[in-house]
């Protein structure tokens, strides 16, 4: 799988309350991402984080006519999906300065594994308050996964599942969202459209994966039995894991808090619930253990699916900035 985790760096962010191009670290000597990463990256994973109260935020590729920009609840991250150019840049949308950027990892175009697109294309069903099929054999041939984006300015309740599951909890609100969920053989992942008023929460196809990964009909709970700590999970059960890609649900009006991270890593990714969704790609350690951190154990966390390996490129020279800080685990 051409997906490939990288040591949390903070991004260089544009200015507040307008589209920008974000193509640096924050960090002197402020290296270029088309000096860092991959000739062929096609995509990054980056993590915003909101601000203390709620903000606007959005992600694009810089050719992109899309311009979503819901909310962001404060102190919320979760991990992204988002197309560059041969550059490596994108464009990022955020309310005030107070919002920040990280990139997680990167994506290449090895073996044609993932495609992203520069438009999104909506597929928002037109039953309210009810599970629906979407089919997406025309726009995600192949597909085994799919990327996806919701936005609503109700903050209305949503969830998204591989078709004929029944997981999820559409008791669950949230106005903006991001993730990867799986489909069936036919290219149908089912989708849970809350509607308050008039105002629905709106499903958008940023891309799919066709290969190296798989994904659960029903989610593993991997919720840790206490609140508070970093919680071992050993995921070493899943053949050929290398990320484990990982779906947190608060429970809905609550403000809860949700981390995720590969054994030993040191970090501290433990935030806010993005709007009561909140999505991580993480890589596991040489024995398949991931650690899991939640505020309480209401809130669930959820393993959806795996990324394989896959023998990665080489890095692109970062400069002055020594080692590049890659994560134990290419995916």
């Amino acid at each position: 799988m051409p997906f490939y985790s990288y040591s949390s760096l903070q991004l260089a962010p544009p200015a507040a309350d307008a589209w920008g191009t974000v193509d640096r670290m924050l960090a002197a000597p402020n290296t270029l991402l088309k000096d860092l990463l991959p000739s062929n990256t096609i995509g990054l994973v980056v993590r915003p984080i909101g601000g203390a109260g709620f903000e606007f935020c959005g992600l694009r590729h810089p050719d992109s006519t899309d311009s979503r920009t819901g909310d962001i609840n404060g102190n919320a991250h979760c991990w992204c999906v988002v197309k560059c150019n041969s550059n490596k840049e994108f464009e990022f949308y955020r309310g005030s300065t107070a919002v920040t950027i990280y990139l997680e990892g990167y994506i290449t175009d090895q073996d044609n594994d993932v495609v992203l697109f520069t438009n999104a294309t909506e597929k928002t069903p037109a039953p309210n308050n009810a599970w629906s099929d979407i089919d997406l054999a025309a726009l995600c041939p192949g597909a085994i996964g799919i990327i996806y984006e919701v936005q609503g300015d109700s903050g209305w309740m949503w969830d998204a599942r591989n078709n004929e599951s029944t997981s999820g909890r559409n008791d669950v609100a949230g106005e903006h969202g991001w993730g990867i969920m799986g489909c069936d053989a036919s290219q149908i992942m089912e989708y849970y459209k809350g509607i308050f008023g008039t105002d629905p929460q709106k499903l958008f196809i940023l891309g799919y994966i066709k290969d190296n990964g798989s994904f659960k009909v029903n989610w593993t709970d991997i919720t840790p039995g206490a609140g508070g700590v970093w919680t071992d999970k050993d995921l070493s059960g899943e053949t050929d894991i290398y990320l484990a890609l990982v779906h947190a649900e608060s429970v809905s009006g609550s403000t809860q808090t949700f981390g995720a991270r590969q054994k030993g890593d040191t970090g501290e990714p433990y935030k806010t619930v993005l709007t009561e969704h909140s999505f991580a790609i993480v890589p596991v350690d040489a024995s398949g253990y991931i650690q899991v951190k939640v505020s309480a154990t209401t809130l669930g966390v959820y393993l959806i699916g795996i990324l394989k390996y896959l023998a990665p490129p080489p890095l692109a020279t970062p400069g002055n900035v020594g080692d590049p800080l890659v994560k134990g685990s290419f995916i």
